[in-house]
C-alpha cells in the first residue's frame, strides 16, 4: 500500500482529506478482508477431518473424475489402499 504525506502533497485542504479518507478506507477494507477470511477459514474447517491411513486399509475413492465436461459418474468404488 502506498502512504503519502498529505500536508505536502497540495495546498488544497479537500485534496489532503480525500486521501486521508481514501488511506482510511483502504485500511478499513482490508482489515475486513482478513477478518472474512478467518470466518471461512473457521467454517470451513468445521467440515473437515483429520484421515490417518494405514497400509492396507480399505477406502472409498469417487469415480467422478475432476475436470468433467457434463458427463459425471457418481458411483462409489471400493479399492485397496
Amino acid at each position: 500500500m502506498l502512504y503519502y504525506n498529505v500536508s505536502t502533497m497540495s495546498n488544497v485542504p479537500a485534496a489532503g482529506e480525500f486521501f486521508k479518507r481514501i488511506r482510511d478506507t483502504s485500511s478499513q477494507a482490508k482489515r475486513n478482508i482478513e477478518q472474512a477470511q478467518i470466518v471461512q477459514k473457521q467454517q470451513a474447517d468445521r467440515s473437515r477431518r483429520c484421515h490417518s491411513f494405514k497400509v492396507d486399509d480399505m477406502v472409498y475413492l469417487t469415480a467422478k473424475p475432476i475436470n468433467s465436461t457434463g458427463y459425471q459418474v457418481d458411483h462409489l468404488k471400493l479399492f485397496a489402499r
